[in-house]
C-alpha cells in the first residue's frame, strides 16, 4: 500500500511523509484516518476532551491548508 516516515527535523519539529501507491480513494482515506486517530490517541492519553480538542484543531488545519503538490 505505501509507507509512513516520521523524522525529527529541523527546529525540533517532527516531519511526516506519507506515500501511497496503487490504492483507491477509499483505501487512502481509511489509511489517513487511521494514522490521524492513532496520533490523536497518543497525544490525548485517554482524555476525551483533549482528543476532541486536538481533533478539531487537526480538522481546522486541513480545511485551511493549501495543497501545492499534486502529482
Amino acid at each position: 500500500m505505501g509507507y509512513i516516515k516520521a523524522e525529527y527535523g529541523k527546529n525540533n519539529i517532527f516531519e511526516l511523509d506519507v506515500e501511497i501507491k496503487d490504492c483507491n480513494s477509499i483505501e487512502c482515506l481509511s489509511f489517513a484516518s487511521g494514522v490521524a486517530e492513532e496520533i490523536l490517541n497518543s497525544i490525548a492519553k485517554g482524555k476525551v476532551k483533549t482528543f476532541i480538542g486536538y481533533k478539531r484543531a487537526l480538522i481546522g488545519a486541513i480545511e485551511c491548508a493549501e495543497f501545492n503538490n499534486h502529482e
